[in-house]
C-alpha cells in the first residue's frame, strides 16, 4: 500500500526541519548540559570565594556567550539556511511511502529531482503532532505535513515506519517543534 503526501518548502518548513535536526543531533542536550555546568560553577564560586568579584564577572560572560550561542543555533541558523539555498525556497515535494522505500519528487521553477531511498538507507525518521520528518542524511531532510496524506492514515504510516526504523531511528516528539 502506498501513502502519498506533499509539502512545500517555505521559511516555516525549513525552520521546522532545522530545529528537528538540531534536536536529533542532541544539540539541545549538549547546550543544556553546558549551561547547567556553567551555573553550577557559578554557584560553587559564590559559595567558596567571597572576595574575587572579577571571576564572578567571568562566569557571567561565559553564561551570556552560552545563551547567545544557543539562541543563534536555534533561531538564526534556520533562517540563514533558508536564505542561503535558493533552490529549496519554492520547492514542492511529492512524497510516496511504498512498501520498501520512500520516493521524493522535488520540483522548482527550474528543476525536477526524483530520489528513491530504501528504508534501510534512511538516516532517521521523526514525528511531532503535525508533521513527519524524513532525514536522508544528517543534513538532508524533508518535512511531511500530516494533513496532506492520502492513501492511509498517520497511524498506519507510523506503525509501518516504526517497524522499519525501530526505537533508535524513529523519534517521536510530544509537542510541535516550533513551539518556543
Amino acid at each position: 500500500m502506498e501513502i502519498k503526501a506533499t509539502s512545500k518548502n517555505n521559511a516555516a518548513t525549513v525552520k521546522r526541519l532545522q530545529r528537528v535536526a538540531f534536536r536529533v543531533a542532541n544539540g539541545h542536550v549538549i547546550f543544556c548540559a553546558g549551561g547547567i555546568l556553567i551555573l553550577l560553577m557559578l554557584l560553587v564560586h559564590l559559595i567558596v570565594s567571597k572576595g574575587f568579584k572579577h571571576f564572578f564577572l567571568g562566569y557571567l560572560i561565559l553564561l551570556a556567550v552560552w545563551l547567545g550561542t544557543y539562541a543563534y543555533s536555534y533561531f538564526i541558523v534556520p533562517r540563514r539556511a533558508y536564505r542561503k539555498d535558493k533552490r529549496i525556497r519554492k520547492a514542492e515535494n511529492a512524497i510516496t511511502f511504498s512498501d520498501n522505500a520512500v520516493t521524493v519528487i522535488s520540483t522548482t521553477d527550474t528543476s525536477f529531482e526524483k530520489q528513491v531511498v530504501p528504508y534501510e538507507e534512511v538516516y532517521r525518521m521523526c514525528e511531532d503532532p503535525t508533521h513527519f520528518y524524513i532525514f536522508i542524511s544528517p543534513e538532508i531532510g524533508y518535512t511531511v505535513d500530516k494533513s496532506s496524506m492520502k492513501g492511509g492514515t498517520e497511524t498506519v504510516l507510523r506503525r509501518k515506519l516504526f517497524g522499519y526504523f525501530g526505537q533508535k531511528r524513529y523519534i517521536l516528539f510530544n509537542k510541535d517543534v516550533t513551539e518556543d
